[in-house]
């Protein structure tokens, strides 16, 4: 006989654990690329040679 699962104490038990769950840093690369601009490749050259 196999006993029940009780989905709410499954639910609370990973509620419970999951601050001691050792979260991967995420790598340095993503949002390389996300500028914003839809016109940057256009662009390109007056935005790299442009004075500050």
């Amino acid at each position: 006989m196999s006993k029940k699962i009780n989905i709410s104490e499954i639910i609370q038990e990973m509620v419970n654990e999951y601050p001691f769950i050792k979260k991967k840093p995420r790598p340095k690369c993503i949002g390389m690329g996300d500028s914003g601009r839809s016109d940057l490749s256009a662009q390109a050259n007056e935005l790299l040679w442009q004075d500050k």
